[in-house]
């Protein structure tokens, strides 16, 4: 007898001439395997006949509308409904969100915060200047509010301080201006530049007309002009002899109910800008147009002045709030 090892595992076995041979056992090993194989496939078939006797049940309908089939590999499965969660978990366990409430729309509420579509300077590009209120163009101009305020909400109450007079508030100096709740040096400044603008405009087409056959472009240009001064000023406006502007000066300032004018100095500056005409002008600030006494005489005595030295006088214009009173027009000239 004798002992081997074999090179793979390192077993040792005992060979003698009764031994069983290495093919022998090779064999026994196969047929060991092949017993193995037909019992998986005598279970399979057993699990294939036991699903044959039992087909799979029809699919369950759930009650917040999906499907579901026993031993399939996935159902459909749509989003639970707040009442099937609430059946499946009891009352009282779901806590059910709040609806969005939209935006109610204050003179409190940031412009940011507005719908676009209802924004002064989107509804401005939209349709159009002449479609906004007088306190949403205030509101592009101003840009921003104040604390708690709007923008639009600090035009409101900004006209509603001017009498709810969009000229007054305009036409109102600078230096008053800041004077008001919400209005600093940058805002006031804005309305300032805004009014000059517009004045300057005006002037363009005086200077392209013939006045004496335009006078109400000399109106709208002395009603931005002299309109909602807190003081009687006193302007004249000096003509070409083809009656075309050459100047508008303010030459006196006063008080709240009188301005001194001096007619040497009128006819001074209507020689030294060689005028041939002037129109002559000034406010009430109380508001009424009506001409006083002292208006009348003020109008006769530089009449006489100015026509010694050939300068004719056109009209005298008073400008009381949106109102005008021409003493040609009324022929008191």
């Amino acid at each position: 007898m004798r002992e081997d090892v074999l090179p793979a595992s390192g077993t040792r076995y005992a060979a003698h001439r009764h031994a069983v041979p290495q093919h022998a056992s090779l064999r026994h090993a196969a047929t060991q395997h092949a017993s193995t194989q037909h019992a998986s496939t005598q279970h399979a078939s057993t699990q294939h006949a036991a699903t044959r006797q039992h087909p799979a049940p029809n699919p369950e309908r759930l009650p917040n509308g999906g499907t579901f089939r026993p031993g399939a590999r996935s159902n459909r499965l749509p989003e639970p409904s707040l009442a099937f969660i609430r059946r499946a978990i009891g009352p009282g366990s779901v806590e059910v969100p709040a609806t969005p409430q939209p935006l109610q729309l204050t003179d409190t509420s940031p412009l940011r915060h507005w719908p676009e579509r209802e924004r002064p300077r989107e509804r401005l590009l939209r349709h159009g200047a002449a479609a906004l209120s007088d306190a949403e163009l205030l509101a592009i101009l101003l840009r921003t509010g104040n604390r708690g305020q709007s923008a639009v909400a600090l035009a409101k109450q900004l006209l509603a301080d001017s009498g709810t007079s969009l000229s007054r508030l305009l036409t109102t100096e600078p230096e008053q201006l800041m004077r008001m709740d919400g209005l600093g040096p940058a805002r006031a400044t804005t309305l300032a530049v805004v009014v000059e603008l517009a004045r300057r405009v005006l002037v363009e087409k005086m200077e392209d007309s013939i006045l004496i056959n335009s006078p109400e472009i000399v109106k709208e240009y002395l009603g931005i002009t002299l309109r909602g001064l807190a003081r009687e000023v006193f302007v004249v406006i000096f003509l070409n002899a083809q009656h075309r502007l050459i100047r508008a000066d303010q030459l006196f300032a006063g008080t709240l109910a009188q301005t001194p004018v001096f007619p040497r100095e009128v006819v001074k500056r209507a020689l030294e800008l060689n005028a041939a005409a002037v129109i002559l002008a000034h406010n009430h600030p109380s508001g009424l147009p009506t001409p006083s006494e002292a208006d009348r005489i003020l109008t006769r005595t530089l009449q006489t002045a100015l026509g010694h030295v050939d300068v004719r006088v056109l009209d005298h214009i008073i400008v009381a709030g949106g109102q005008h009173h021409s003493f040609s027009v009324h022929g008191e000239l």
